[in-house]
C-alpha cells in the first residue's frame, strides 16, 4: 500500500502544480521520507486539525517533451517520469515506489511509483498520511493540503510540507493522481537550502509523468 510505508518517503509550493501524464501508459504509487506510507494506509502524526482547501484548481496542458540532461524511467505501477540523467534509480522505502537520488546533495531525493487505490478519496488518503506518518512528526508545518484537477479530469491532489530531520529542516513536496483504480505519486525532498534547486526538478517530473 503506498501511504502507509511513507515514514520514510513522501511532497507543492504556492502555485498550482501541473499534471503532464502520459497516455497509453498503465498503473500503482509511493512512500515519504522517514518510513514508507502507500497512499491507502493510516500511520501518521496528528496535528491539530487544519482545514484543508476544497476549491478545485485547473492546472494549465501537460507537456510530455523531457528535457535536456533528464532522462526518461519507468517504475511501480507503470508509472513514467522525467528525472536527471545523472541521478541513479534504486527501489524505494517499499515495493510501490522507487527512488532517485542526488548524486551531488546527500539526502535530496524523488520517489515515484503507482499502488492500488483505496475506497477512500483521494484527498482522505493523503490527509490521512498527514495526521499519521511518524517520520515527519519532527518540526512538522504543511504548507499546502488540496485538490488539484488536470485537464484530462483527473482526481489530483497537491501536498507540501517542511519537517525537521538529521538536525536539519527538510521541503517536501508531492503531487498524487487516480487513475483507472491506481493511485500514483510523484514527490520529491531536499533541505531548505538546496531546495530552491530540488523544486524545478520536481517541476519536469510532474511535467513529464504518466500516465495521464
Amino acid at each position: 500500500m503506498l501511504i502507509a510505508g511513507i515514514a520514510a518517503f513522501l511532497v507543492v509550493a504556492g502555485v498550482v502544480v501541473v499534471i503532464a501524464m502520459r497516455a497509453d501508459r498503465t498503473t500503482d504509487a509511493a512512500a515519504v521520507d522517514g518510513a514508507p506510507i502507500p497512499i491507502t494506509s493510516t500511520s501518521m502524526y496528528r496535528q491539530p486539525a487544519t482545514a484543508i482547501p476544497t476549491t478545485r484548481t485547473t492546472t494549465p496542458p501537460p507537456s510530455t517533451t523531457i528535457p535536456p540532461g533528464y532522462r526518461e524511467v519507468t517504475g511501480p505501477g507503470g508509472i513514467i517520469v522525467g528525472i536527471p540523467r545523472d541521478w541513479q534509480v534504486r527501489p524505494g522505502a517499499v515495493p510501490s515506489n522507487q527512488q532517485a537520488d542526488d548524486p551531488t546533495s546527500p539526502g535530496d531525493l524523488l520517489r515515484f511509483g503507482g499502488s492500488p487505490s483505496t475506497t477512500s478519496s483521494l484527498l482522505e488518503s493523503v490527509a490521512q498520511n498527514e495526521t499519521d506518518n511518524s517520520g515527519i512528526k519532527d518540526g512538522y508545518q504543511r504548507l499546502k493540503l488540496q485538490r488539484a484537477s488536470t485537464q484530462a479530469g483527473l482526481e489530483a491532489v497537491e501536498w507540501e510540507f517542511l519537517f525537521a530531520k538529521d538536525g536539519g529542516t527538510r521541503h517536501a513536496r508531492g503531487l498524487f493522481w487516480r487513475l483507472n483504480g491506481t493511485d500514483f505519486v510523484v514527490y520529491a525532498s531536499g533541505s531548505t537550502t538546496t531546495w530552491p534547486r530540488v523544486q524545478p526538478v520536481f517541476e519536469v517530473m510532474v511535467r513529464t509523468a504518466g500516465p495521464k
